[in-house]
């Protein structure tokens, strides 16, 4: 769920005083994933306006942004969330962003002209498999969500599961295991729980459906309490409501540490 781009820089070089005054962007969809003819999307966040609007999102700058860089650091935190929070939602990366270009202008322009377009990265879209879904609105825009390489990287991993790439246990056990390395604590787990208002028992069991049980392919380690079989559909399905609730947990503590957030318990998870 990474936005490409092109020179951040380009667009800004040789002015007096130059300022973005909007950045564009193309959605890209997976192979099987279509949108017909979805109605536009806008709003305001508090640097920029943005409307999303026949596969093209255009964001105006409210604020002054005197490099590209700097504008689209702004407005792809919030792209990234969108993806995201798209993806979590539907179980499956839905579209992308992919950065188009750039309208910069110099308000001390050395001449008459004084505007510049700046284009950074044109896509072209290719002749693309057989679409299996096709969707009449884009998803919904986020609030309360900051992406991180954290959310990114547990993302990463969820993905890779879903292509079969990698083994629901060791997606599952990463997962968990990076909350509990950056909270620094000799107490993780624990410590886990009281920071992002995760239930204990969540905790626990995702541990243990991901340490003490699979089969002699999925196992993440063999050990004398090691229940040696597959995973149920219930169990399955539980792992995968449980990371996903823990990514989104991690995007929503980001956004803002102080915030009171609702405990995630296992009532709120798939029954096993």
């Amino acid at each position: 769920m990474f936005i490409q781009g092109a020179d951040p820089t380009a667009g800004s070089s040789e002015m007096n005083d130059p300022h973005v005054v909007s950045l564009t962007y193309r959605v890209k969809t997976p192979p099987d994933v279509s949108f017909d003819n979805p109605p536009a999307v806008e709003g305001d966040q508090s640097a920029f306006h943005y409307r999303l609007e026949a596969g093209r999102l255009v964001a105006t700058m409210k604020d002054h942004f005197a490099t590209e860089r700097e504008a689209r650091d702004c407005v792809e935190e919030f792209l990234r969330a969108w993806e995201l929070d798209a993806a979590l939602k539907a179980d499956k990366s839905e579209f992308r962003f992919a950065f188009q270009q750039s309208h910069v202008i110099d308000r001390k322009p050395t001449s008459a002209r004084g505007k510049v377009m700046g284009v950074m990265d044109m896509f072209v879209m290719s002749d693309e498999a057989k679409v299996e879904k096709v969707k009449t609105a884009y998803p919904a825009p986020p609030s309360g969500l900051k992406p991180s390489l954290d959310t990114e990287t547990m993302w990463h991993h969820y993905n890779r599961f879903l292509e079969d790439r990698e083994k629901i246990t060791s997606m599952g056990f990463y997962c968990l295991s990076l909350l509990q390395w950056r909270t620094g604590s000799k107490k993780a787990r624990q410590a886990v729980a009281g920071q992002y208002k995760i239930q204990k028992d969540v905790l626990d069991t995702l541990g243990t459906l991901t340490s003490d049980v699979g089969d002699l392919t999925t196992a993440r380690k063999l050990e004398s309490s090691s229940q040696v079989r597959s995973h149920t559909a219930k169990e399955v399905d539980w792992i995968k409501a449980a990371v996903k609730a823990l990514i989104r947990r991690k995007a929503e503590y980001d956004h803002d540490p102080t915030a009171t957030l609702s405990e995630i318990t296992m009532s709120d998870l798939p029954q096993i």
